[in-house]
């Protein structure tokens, strides 16, 4: 990590709520609204999400064909961000976490908590979260015209498992690009970023003492300022995954996928102003 110390060059470098990833008609993230007390009449369904198995996991039967394979994809990808935050998290003291979150100790091990239980779920580690491709809240279409990538429901006390339910517009989405291959903040979202968005407002995954919502800012610029403006970006859903795609594209996630180097000198002069999707 001691070229994320030495890169002082890169000084720009850059939940029971139902809650909504937004998806605008030119795939912004948008901010993501709360539909409260999520309910739905087929309770023989809901009874089927008290799972017994741990980590994330799809419901059987509600993902189908390609889109299985998409989710299974999207779930391993969702693990890979973290592990490259993680890396990033370790010299919290230098971009790109310090772009994103106060830089100091107790906030790199707040972060840091979040990303490993991401990389746990994945592993069929600690309390499962479901996630289907069953619009079961016929959610995934905005009131206000907008389309909807994904969501994610809790019913506290009730003995239910959290549930991320995929959109159609969510699915169409790629996977991760080659690390190095795109200047931070101009790559379009992925569907493991979509994921570990949504992972980062279930409960066991955020962590008891933090409620990690979504606000206005739905790019990295607005999330630096809100930073600078000394809020507590450590509840902003979008600053997990926009860290994690960063640090995926400066090469932080490790062998095999950046053949063992990272690239932070070939964004000296990064695209910090960019919003996803732009």
């Amino acid at each position: 990590m001691s070229e994320i110390a030495s890169a002082g060059s890169l000084q720009k470098f850059l939940r029971c709520s139902l809650l909504i990833l937004v998806l605008d008609v030119l795939l912004h993230v948008s901010n993501a609204h709360p539909i409260n007390n999520p309910n739905s009449s087929d309770h023989s369904y809901l009874s089927k999400r008290k799972s017994n198995l741990g980590g994330i996991h799809i419901l059987p039967g509600t993902c189908h064909g390609p889109d299985f394979i998409k989710v299974q994809n999207a779930i391993a990808d969702a693990s890979y961000l973290a592990g490259a935050a993680l890396n990033a998290a370790s010299d919290f003291a230098a971009p790109p976490f310090s772009y994103f979150f106060k830089n100091d100790t107790e906030t790199a091990t707040t972060v840091a908590g979040v990303y490993a239980r991401v990389q746990d779920a994945q592993k069929g580690k600690g309390d499962p979260i479901g996630v289907t491709c069953s619009d079961i809240y016929n959610a995934c279409r905005s009131p206000k015209g907008g389309r909807h990538l994904a969501y994610t429901a809790e019913y506290p006390g009730s003995g239910l498992t959290p549930l991320i339910i995929f959109c159609p517009s969510g699915l169409r989405i790629p996977r991760l690009p080659i690390p190095c291959s795109l200047d931070p903040g101009t790559r379009p979202i992925t569907l493991g970023s979509v994921l570990l968005h949504e992972m980062t407002h279930v409960r066991w995954i955020s962590g008891p003492a933090l409620k990690v919502v979504d606000t206005s800012s739905g790019s990295p610029r607005q999330i630096n300022d809100d930073l600078k403006a000394g809020k507590k970006t450590t509840r902003h859903a979008n600053a997990y995954s926009f860290l994690g795609t960063w640090s995926w594209d400066l090469g932080l996630g490790g062998p095999p996928w950046n053949q063992q180097r990272t690239c932070l000198s070939d964004f000296a002069n990064g695209h910090f102003d960019a919003n996803i999707g732009a």
